[in-house]
């Protein structure tokens, strides 16, 4: 989507003004919380209430992968800003249940062992030339990535301020362009004669997201 990286800053400005200007009580711990979601991503959640039913925060989300000999590979990290409406009161030591709306934004890293100079050789490994003889660079460098998501959940706080947490949503991610115009043809009108990068059509992320963590109250 074309503007969606504006309308996302735009959003996260017009949150931030709001919680300037709520009210916050000191009696209110801020929540600190660490958990996986989705398939492939480890997060770190910071929570603040700011009304009696109403919180805000934010995430930092980085995205995995494991090649074939099962070696982590980190893929960049997202930052996502959240607005939390629990079905009752916030309180001490209760489970609740809360619905969320978050914006999010990141850079994600090239595929593994990748560059951003590589350029296209074919099965062969012979070099490949556009029709200028040119070489043909493989990757872009617009890998920034905006989006929103809702989910539902539910929080519960033990007695001795532990919190358990789950939620499930969608989320909605603006594809980054990680290959070039002319890499891209040349892979549509090669299939027999396919590049030796495997990760011809590299992705991340999915749209069904289920979180859990795990985290404290601090004061």
């Amino acid at each position: 989507m074309k503007y969606l990286k504006t309308i996302v800053i735009i959003l996260m400005f017009v949150f931030y003004k709001s919680s300037v200007g709520q009210h916050f009580h000191k009696e209110n711990p801020i929540a600190l919380t660490f958990g996986h979601g989705g398939i492939n991503n480890l997060n770190f959640q910071f929570e603040k209430p700011i009304s009696d039913i109403y919180s805000l925060g934010s995430n930092i989300r980085t995205y995995y992968t494991l090649d074939q000999k099962f070696n982590l590979n980190f893929t960049g990290p997202m930052f996502e800003f959240f607005l939390r409406n629990y079905f009752d009161d916030q309180g001490y030591h209760i489970g609740n249940y809360f619905f969320q709306i978050d914006l999010s934004y990141g850079k994600m890293n090239l595929p593994y062992n990748s560059k951003k100079d590589d350029v296209l050789y074919d099965i062969n490994n012979i070099l490949v030339l556009d029709n200028t003889g040119q070489m043909i660079q493989i990757y872009n460098d617009e890998l920034y990535r905006t989006g929103f998501g809702l989910s539902v959940g539910y929080k519960k706080i033990s007695c001795k301020d532990w919190i358990w947490e789950v939620s499930l949503g969608l989320d909605y991610w603006q594809t980054p362009k990680y290959y070039s115009e002319e890499y891209l043809l040349w892979v549509d009108d090669n299939c027999c004669n396919f590049t030796n990068y495997k990760e011809s059509r590299w992705t991340n992320g999915f749209p069904l997201d289920l979180q859990i963590r795990i985290g404290r109250l601090i004061q």
